[in-house]
């Protein structure tokens, strides 16, 4: 999973700069100003269908300025708030990172998109000290994506973002997370899953079974029933079995721990759970199933946010 992928970059950026990453792919100047002509370009970062750029906008003010090149060939980007002065782009391994000026040295920031074209703050270092992860929704201070906090955050859009206030460490980040609309799937046994209802009845029609732990977004409580939004989904599920506030946290994952099948190349990710509907094509490195619909897996992206449906012959355990 990625948190262990990043770990281990941490050990190996301390350990020896020989093992350090590759350097970052350099922006063309020229590109960039022809794309932007109303910004000064300072450097950039091109990901074939990404730009990460350190600019100054009209007004003079230092900016970070995300592209994304669409499908339909035209590139989309979005601003941040105005950095600190002194804001660098790359630090040390973290090439993709900005760094801002801190106490001892920069602290290291990633800014990512998200699925639905917004970029916000993936990871934060402060002052080199530890580190800890950001989703969309969500604070990530463990090994998998699962196991964290759920719930908002006011560090998921850099078009608001106030850079000076960025959490000193994980638990000043948990401290901050607003979690009045969440909850967590909170099953007694956890070998059983908890039905999303397409209406607020047990004998409604099951639009999928999900595992302890699922994040689920409250649209609506109830004392019986809570209008809900999983992975996407909209629906209802049984107030009882639902963890609210500071007892989501004591709960373990109880679904299962999934990898694509060895001899496959891609992996279909469906918008639905069923091969008719419409499919992007995924590597799927980083997922977790939350939940099952049929013959198939609901699964959460946690990079970008995105979710979906898996057929279940394309994941397996792994063979050890």
């Amino acid at each position: 999973m990625r948190r262990l992928l990043t770990l281990l970059l941490v050990l190996m950026m301390t350990a020896s700069i020989a093992l350090a990453s590759e350097p970052a792919n350099p922006a063309d100047p020229a590109m960039v100003a022809e794309l932007l002509p109303n910004y000064t370009y300072i450097e950039g970062i091109d990901d074939g269908d990404e730009l990460r750029l350190l600019m100054r906008n009209a007004s003079n003010e230092l900016v970070f300025v995300g592209g994304i090149h669409g499908e339909d060939g035209l590139w989309r980007f979005t601003e941040s708030t105005p950095l600190p002065e002194g804001t660098i782009l790359g630090v040390e391994n973290f090439t993709h990172s900005i760094g801002l000026p801190g106490t001892k040295y920069y602290s290291c920031v990633n800014v990512s998109p998200y699925a639905d074209g917004t970029w916000g703050v993936s990871l934060i270092m402060p002052d080199g000290t530890g580190l800890f992860t950001l989703g969309q929704h969500s604070i990530h201070g463990e090994t998998h994506e699962v196991y964290g906090t759920f719930g908002d955050h006011p560090w998921s859009d850099i078009t608001a973002i106030d850079w000076t206030t960025l959490p000193s460490s994980y638990e000043d980040a948990v401290a901050r997370v607003n979690r009045d609309n969440w909850a967590v799937v909170n099953n007694p046994n956890r070998e059983d899953r908890l039905h999303l209802r397409v209406s607020p009845e047990k004998d409604a029609a099951s639009l999928g079974k999900y595992y302890n732990r699922t994040p689920v977004r409250i649209r609506e409580y109830g004392k019986t029933w809570c209008s809900v939004t999983v992975c996407g989904v909209d629906g209802y599920m049984m107030t009882e079995y639902l963890a609210f506030g500071e007892e989501m946290d004591g709960l373990d994952y109880a679904g299962p721990w999934l990898t694509r099948k060895e001899h496959l190349s891609e992996v279909r990710l469906y918008e639905s759970p069923r091969t008719a509907s419409k499919y992007i094509m995924h590597e799927l490195n980083w997922f977790c199933v939350l939940g099952v619909a049929g013959d198939y897996y609901h699964v959460w992206l946690p990079d970008t946010e995105e979710y979906g449906y898996v057929h279940m012959d394309d994941l397996w355990e792994g063979n050890g």
